[in-house]
């Protein structure tokens, strides 16, 4: 039988079908499971197959399959016309879901398949999930696990990624010395049958979950142990996690690799937008001692219960002459978080200096316009939330900050007068901080050269327009 379009008809017919976001697929699925009121799932995670849900806390994977793409045997009608091509793509892309299937469970998890058709009754599908959903799969791990067994296992990870960083295999960023924990973790624990989740939630904590255990992944270019660690609120935390640990990555100096029991090495809070533990390998004594209570206990309490906490800790640590701002702490203290502030006046010149430049780096958007009343609000607050210093845009562009000479465009000045400060800042400040302010991480190396690139497109709509590409960083070699 001919086809009954022609091919014109037939192949705009056929490209109005999309691999995503059908009406009678994906977006069908996702009307029942809200309907029913089923939560819990994301849409499109990158992990193999970019499954249409996914629910990570059950570790189940839903696809749902368009009959005529995915070969459905009572649905798929193949167009008459060019059949030696749809034949054959339609093969192909069955072995690809087969093959997709089996690697997800190779990784640890479930996989469901729906078929386009069986939406038009969704009650079963529904009973499938739902089943599915209630059925948590459990991590299999071997009882033999212990806490001591697990122990030694990081201190073999520890010494071979050591061994590696010794060797010359250093990192410059944190997600590929992520990647390698795992690699070198799922091989550590094949014999236990521990899946490793090679694509977890951006936000989740710890930063690996192996059934009742959990590594958080800490990274550095500089020479210390210290670094900032997750919000004091947990919002993301595993609720199957039992024992964290620390796995930190120093690159600096002497390249090593060591692990640290979780409580024991959060040692400081700091305040970002919300108050941040800081966690430290050689520490001496950890917060939850200071506290008085078990990093347990702390976990167990409520926000406002950990609040208390932070804030008679805060108190604690005053100085004459510093107040603390507070966050909802009583009828009398209401003011945003808790932190140590002082006025940009009273640190040492060096100290300023340095301070403009870390915020200048993160806000390439002070050489804009001068029209944009906001452009200082994000360095304002970086020097508040972590700083404790209360600034304003005079702060970096002003004629204090800009030098003696006066007219021309001051903020230009204000940025080669921290030159310096700003290239050191490049490589010392972490890469969450980046990740926070421009949306991504950059290699230490050329955090410069990509801040040039954002500044001369803020800087083509200043008055009048300039390009900072030309004026700052011209005998730095990595900024060309």
């Amino acid at each position: 039988m001919a086809d009954v379009f022609t091919k014109k008809k037939r192949s705009k017919v056929m490209a109005a079908i999309r691999s995503h976001g059908n009406k009678t697929t994906e977006l069908r699925l996702a009307s029942v499971l809200r309907a029913a009121g089923i939560t819990g799932w994301r849409r499109h995670q990158s992990i193999p197959g970019r499954p249409d849900f996914l629910f990570r806390h059950a570790r189940l994977a839903v696809f749902v399959d368009g009959c005529f793409w995915h070969g459905c045997r009572w649905h798929c009608r193949m167009p008459k016309s060019r059949g030696a091509y749809w034949k054959p793509k339609i093969r192909r892309n069955k072995a690809r879901d087969s093959a997709v299937s089996i690697l997800l469970r190779k990784n640890g998890w479930r996989v469901i398949r729906i078929w386009e058709h069986s939406l038009r009754t969704p009650r079963p599908v529904l009973a499938k999930i739902r089943a599915a959903l209630a059925k948590r799969r459990g991590t299999g791990y071997k009882a033999r696990l212990n806490v001591e067994t697990f122990e030694k296992l990081l201190g073999e990870l520890c010494a071979r990624l050591t061994e590696q960083c010794k060797s010359g295999q250093t990192y410059n960023q944190s997600k590929p010395f992520e990647n390698r924990v795992r690699e070198v973790i799922k091989t550590l624990l094949e014999k236990f049958k521990i899946p490793v989740d090679f694509s977890p939630h951006p936000y989740g904590f710890p930063d690996i979950v192996l059934g009742q255990f959990g590594v958080e992944v800490k990274f550095t270019t500089n020479d210390t142990w210290r670094s900032v660690a997750n919000s004091v609120f947990e919002s993301f935390r595993s609720k199957e996690v039992k024992h964290i640990y620390v796995v930190f990555g120093k690159m600096g100096g002497a390249p090593e690799v060591r692990w640290g029991r979780y409580e024991e090495c959060v040692m400081h809070v700091r305040t970002s937008h919300v108050p941040r533990f800081e966690v430290d390998l050689e520490a001496e004594e950890s917060l939850f001692k200071k506290f008085g209570i078990t990093y347990d206990q702390f976990s167990n309490l409520s926000e406002e219960g950990r609040m208390n906490y932070v804030r008679d800790y805060a108190r604690g640590r005053l100085k004459p002459g510093e107040r603390l701002w507070w966050l909802e702490a009583g009828p009398d203290e209401g003011h945003s978080l808790p932190m140590q502030v002082k006025l940009f006046a009273n640190p040492s010149a060096a100290e300023k200096l340095k301070m403009r430049g870390e915020a200048s780096l993160l806000c390439p958007q002070i050489v804009g316009s001068g029209r944009n009343r906001t452009k200082y609000i994000d360095p304002i607050m970086y020097l508040l939330t972590y700083h404790g210093i209360l600034a304003t845009r005079d702060a970096f562009s002003a004629g204090s900050a800009a030098g003696p000479e006066r007219g021309g465009i001051y903020v230009q000045r204000a940025l080669q007068r921290v030159e310096h400060q700003m290239v050191q800042a490049a490589h010392y400040l972490e890469g969450a901080l980046f990740s926070e302010y421009w949306g991504r991480d950059v290699a230490p190396e050329k955090r410069v050269k990509e801040w040039l690139k954002m500044a001369d497109v803020y800087a083509k709509v200043a008055n009048p327009p300039w390009k900072p590409s030309q004026v700052l960083f011209r005998e730095l070699p990595e900024a060309r």
